[in-house]
């Protein structure tokens, strides 16, 4: 399989960013006349999460047979239990990442 070009690379980028200005133009318009439904809110609030857990899982599984997988376990674990206990996202995340650094032989 070829590369994209850079006209192909440009193209995509022009159309991403026409959908997106769309989109916000439609639901601009919309504001004061079309309020979302309470489940559809609800459920959206989960989706930085879920993005999240999607992004992360992948590297918790092994990709070969000899692969270690506990540097990332371990992080994901403390990440996971300060994110519970703090509630704050930017301390897990550094957190998880120092452990991880750590534990793959990081100093």
């Amino acid at each position: 399989m070829n590369p994209p070009s850079l006209g192909e690379i440009i193209a995509v980028a022009v159309g991403l960013g026409v959908a997106t200005m769309t989109f916000r133009l439609v639901f601009g318009e919309l504001r004061g006349r079309w309020s979302m439904p309470e489940g559809v809110r609800a459920g959206l609030g989960w989706a930085p999460v879920a993005a999240l857990a999607a992004i992360i899982a992948p590297s918790l599984l092994p990709q070969t047979e000899t692969e270690a997988v506990l540097p990332g376990l371990i992080a994901a674990v403390v990440s996971a239990a300060v994110a519970w206990r703090t509630r704050n996202l930017l301390l897990a995340v550094a957190l998880g990442m120092t452990v991880f650094w750590l534990a793959r032989g990081g100093l």
